[in-house]
This record gives C-alpha cells, structure tokens and sequence, in this order.
C-alpha cells in the first residue's frame, strides 16, 4: 500500500474521531439539559473549566454526571445538589447559567431583598421570622431532616425562601404547636416552586395564621471532589472516555494500512 492510501486512511480516521467527538459532546448537553428541564440551555462549560477535555472537567456539575453514569441513573443529575448550596440542581436552572456550580448563588440568595431574617425570606410576610426547631416529636426520621433546623412563623399564606435549601414535591410541610408536635398541610394547600420556593396556600382544618411552618426534606446528594490521577481529573471525565474509541479507530486504520504494505511488499518479493 503506497503512502498517498496510508494518509487518506489517517485522514478518514481522525475525520471520524472529530466528528464522534461532537457527537459525544452534543451528546452530553442533551443529556444534561433534558435531566434539568425547566427550560436548562447549559454547554459545554457546565462541566469543563476551559476547552472540553478530562482535564478541564473539573466543575461540581462534572462531578455530578460521572457519579450519574456510574450509578445508571442520570435523574441524579436534576435531583443532586452540585456545589453544595442546599438547592438541588433543577432549582437551579437559568438557561444557559451555571448556577448549580456556584455555592454563593442560590434562589434564596436571589430574593435577598424580600422580607425575613438570615435563614428565611418571605415575598409578602413583613413579619415573617423563624426560630431554631429541635423536632421533639422527631417529625424527620432517618435520612430526612427539618429544613434549616427551623421554624418559620408567618402570618398570612405567602411564598417562602429557605437558606438552606429548596422544596420539593416529595417533602412534607408541618405546622407545629408549642410541644413541637406536627399536623401535615395536604398536598393541595402548598406547593413547590420551579426555584424550590414554598407557597402556602391554606392550612389544616382548625388551624389559623399566624402559625409557625416547618418543612422536612429528604437528604439530597452532593457531588464527590474530582479524581485526580498523575495530577489531573480522572480520565472517567466524560470526553475522554468518549475519544476512546475514535482514536482506537485510528490506530486499527493505519496499523491495517501498514499491515497490508507489509504483506504487498513480501508477495512481491516472493515474486
């Protein structure tokens, strides 16, 4: 095989790599974008700090989808708390931002303007304020907790912010009496936010505002710190483990051409 077949045979190759590259990379926006939903836009730079490679993939939401893929179950990409910030990654979503990578901007933090105090914001309660809530009645069992190990008094039905994270459908929302004991709001006297945010809407039968408010929520996962292999992420970042096989593609191409002009050459000179 002449050497003009040798680099059209490389040539196909890395053509091919480039454009499974693409693919994979594409590939990973939709993945993350349609696990996200509300409306989620987010490239390339969810994951990597700089060009696309397993050396830049780096970010917490990196982290996210390698434990995602790991377990099989890509939902965890929407449901983990990425930089840690108390609000689960669909809470978090703002087209094309990457706020679920950034611990200092959350939903509560966006409605640092609206009434409350440090650990709670309410959007219409000028006397909305909250209270350390020690659950005597161990309202939250096991891997659950009381939200912001708080109660919030309010005086009117109103939408709520917590410091400590955000509320979802799956959570429970208690009033509580003076002995901490708990009554549940049913499912159609709140609801949850896009933003993880509370709206109340009504309260128990028999119950009247004001009245103190606590949420328990399932625990939600956070992302693990990269692995660092020879001082770089860990090579089951998700380009590289995608440019596998392209560039295993190359390789068998041209050791094939190579192979082939070794066995020309050796007929020719059996002949």
């Amino acid at each position: 095989m002449n050497k003009k077949v040798l680099t059209s045979l490389a040539a196909v190759g890395l053509v091919t790599a480039y454009a499974t590259t693409a693919m994979a990379s594409s590939g990973f926006e939709n993945t993350v974008n349609s696990q996200l939903g509300n409306g989620a836009s987010v490239s390339c730079d969810a994951c990597h700090n700089g060009a696309t490679g397993s050396s830049t993939a780096t970010f917490p939401m990196a982290n996210t989808y390698r434990a995602a893929r790991t377990a099989g179950d890509f939902t965890l990409i929407a449901t983990s708390d990425s930089d840690g910030d108390g609000y689960i990654n669909k809470f978090e979503v703002n087209g094309a931002a990457t706020e679920f990578n950034v611990a200092t901007t959350s939903p509560f933090t966006k409605a640092a303007a609206a009434n409350g105090d440090a650990n709670v914001k309410a959007l219409a309660d000028t006397t909305a304020v909250s209270v350390t809530f020690t659950d005597p009645n161990g309202l939250a069992g096991t891997g659950k907790e009381i939200l912001g190990g708080i109660k919030v008094t309010l005086n009117q039905a109103d939408t709520i912010y917590f410091k400590a994270g955000g509320v979802g459908t799956t959570d429970t929302v208690y009033t509580v009496d003076a002995a901490g004991a708990g009554t549940a709001l049913a499912s159609t006297d709140w609801t949850s936010g896009v933003d993880g945010s509370l709206k109340i809407m009504a309260l128990p039968a028999g119950s009247t505002f004001p009245a103190d408010i606590v949420v328990v929520r399932t625990l939600p996962a956070t992302a693990a710190a990269p692995v660092l292999t020879n001082g770089t992420a860990s090579t089951t970042g998700c380009i590289t483990s995608s440019l596998s096989t392209p560039f295993m593609m190359v390789f068998a191409l041209v050791s094939l051409g190579f192979f082939v002009r070794r066995k020309k050459v050796s007929h020719d000179a059996a002949s």
